[in-house]
């Protein structure tokens, strides 16, 4: 992914089989500090919903992906999802979110 960040907007979308809950996929409480030279963007909080709060290895995997990418998942933010965070997996053990829209 980050070798095509500086082609243009970059969107992933589909099954990824991870489950992260209400864990955010950004840095929490990041500031920059007032002796640092770096130029790197904080990250912002950007709340998102969900109704799905099981979390697994693979949500966390993409977790650090998103975090290390500046990727936000687009899942529970926006649209006619914004504020809910419907489940895209149906099973007979239950509801989950498992297919997500990275931007």
């Amino acid at each position: 992914i980050i070798c095509y960040q500086n082609k243009g907007n970059v969107y992933v979308c589909g099954d990824t089989n991870s489950r992260i809950g209400s864990k955010s996929d950004f840095i929490n409480y990041d500031v920059r500090l007032p002796d640092s030279d770096d130029d790197d963007d904080i990250d912002l909080f950007l709340p998102r919903a969900t109704t799905d709060h099981g979390t697994n290895r693979f949500g966390e995997q993409l977790l650090d992906l998103c975090k290390s990418t500046d990727i936000r998942i687009v899942n529970g933010r926006l649209d006619m999802d914004a504020y809910i965070g419907k489940p895209t997996c149906y099973t007979y053990n239950g509801n989950s979110v498992v297919d997500y829209l990275l931007d």
